[in-house]
């Protein structure tokens, strides 16, 4: 049966591994292979699965933004973007202009 992916059981039990670890005085690295080593492959699959959620997550919540790059993007299109917004408000202009007239 295919295990549901970081599944409630799954992250509880995430959690009391890592409560055990925080509670030791190895680092977390020794300690989490240390339990690494207790488990079985479909637990070590498992386990797999949630640090590939965590890394996604990751990616998520803190986008890997070059600064640089986007400065030099908003410079580019700078003008454009300026012109596009005068075009915009003279369109509007005129047909207001135009319902003015009827």
């Amino acid at each position: 049966m295919k295990q549901e992916f970081a599944s409630y059981e799954y992250r509880t039990h995430l959690v009391f591994i890592f409560l055990y670890i925080s509670t030791n005085t190895m680092n977390a690295k020794e300690q989490i292979n240390q339990q690494l080593n207790q488990l079985n492959e479909e637990q070590l699959n498992q386990v797999a699965d949630f640090i590939t959620f965590l890394k996604f997550r990751e990616k998520l919540i803190k986008p890997n933004l070059n600064t640089e790059k986007l400065a030099q993007l908003y410079q580019e299109f700078a003008e454009e973007d300026r012109q596009l917004a005068e075009e915009g408000i003279n369109e509007s202009a005129d047909l207001l202009t135009q319902e003015e007239r009827l």
